[in-house]
């Protein structure tokens, strides 16, 4: 799902003041996370889900915020690209179960719920991976 605003949002990330926003930026370069990243991801995961708000820094663990300012929009946007792609991944694994799948959604449509306005087409993807996980 690399499109122009995929992009943009990466480019603009990758030269951000906050560890957190260069991160994202990574991730939507290399288009996965690393094998030993799997549990930052889930660090920020829980930090939208729980908290509601992603820091522009954090300690090394995730636990505290170095910087207790929040990520920028485009960050939530960045945040909500790689949720996407975890849930897109989701799919693509047999064994994957229906609720891992939406928890990664769910987290995408609460880091869209720091938009004004969401761009279109990743709400659309969005529907369209959520109803991938949903009983037929």
């Amino acid at each position: 799902m690399e499109s122009g605003f995929a992009q943009q949002v990466r480019d603009g990330l990758a030269h951000s003041e906050s560890l957190v926003e260069r991160e994202l930026a990574g991730w939507l370069r290399s288009g996965a996370i690393g094998a030993g990243d799997g549990w930052r991801l889930l660090r920020y995961q829980r930090k939208i889900d729980v908290a509601h708000e992603v820091f522009v820094s954090y300690d090394e663990r995730i636990e505290k915020a170095v910087d207790a300012r929040p990520i920028t929009q485009d960050g939530y946007l960045g945040l909500a690209l790689v949720f996407l792609s975890a849930a897109t991944r989701e799919a693509g694994i047999e064994e994957a179960s229906r609720a891992r799948l939406l928890a990664w959604v769910n987290s995408a449509c609460n880091a869209l719920d720091h938009l004004a306005r969401p761009p279109q087409v990743l709400v659309d993807e969005l529907e369209r991976e959520c109803r991938r996980g949903l009983p037929t």
